[in-house]
C-alpha cells in the first residue's frame, strides 16, 4: 500500500519513469518469422551437439545434488533444473519437427508425431509442479 501511494504521488507531481534500456533492446530482439526460424535452427544445433547436451544433463543433476546437500536453496535449484530441462526439451522438439518436415512418407510422419507426443508427455510429467 505504501509503495502505491508513493508511485501515485510521484506521478501527481508530474514526474515520470522511463526505462532507458529495455530487455528486448539488450538482447537485440526483432519480432519476425525469420527470427523464429533462426531460433529453431539454433535449437536443432543444440540438440546435435551431444557434448553440450551431456553438460546440461550434468548441470541439472549437479543442481539436484547440491540442493539435497543443502548447499543451495531448493527452490532455486528447482528453477534452474526446469529451465535446463526446457532448453533440452525445446531442442529435441525442434530436431524432431525438422526430421518430420523432411520426410514425405505418411507412416514416418506418424512415427515422428508419436515421438513428439511422447517427448512432450515426458517433459510435462517431469516438470509438473502441481
Amino acid at each position: 500500500m505504501k509503495q502505491i501511494l508513493i508511485n501515485l504521488l510521484f506521478k501527481l507531481l508530474g514526474n515520470e519513469y522511463k526505462r532507458l534500456y529495455k530487455i528486448k533492446y539488450l538482447f537485440g530482439v526483432i519480432d519476425s518469422e525469420e527470427r523464429k526460424k533462426r531460433w529453431e535452427n539454433s535449437l536443432i544445433r543444440v540438440w546435435k551437439d551431444k557434448d553440450f547436451i551431456d553438460w546440461l544433463y550434468y548441470q541439472s543433476e549437479s543442481d539436484k545434488e547440491r540442493a539435497w546437500q543443502g548447499k543451495i536453496d531448493k527452490k532455486l535449484s528447482q528453477g534452474a533444473r526446469i529451465r535446463t530441462l526446457f532448453i533440452v526439451y525445446s531442442a529435441r522438439r525442434a530436431y524432431e519437427e525438422r526430421v518430420k518436415g523432411r520426410t514425405d512418407d505418411g507412416q514416418e510422419k506418424e512415427n515422428q508425431d508419436k515421438e513428439i507426443r511422447g517427448i512432450k508427455a515426458v517433459y510435462n510429467s517431469i516438470v509438473d509442479i502441481d
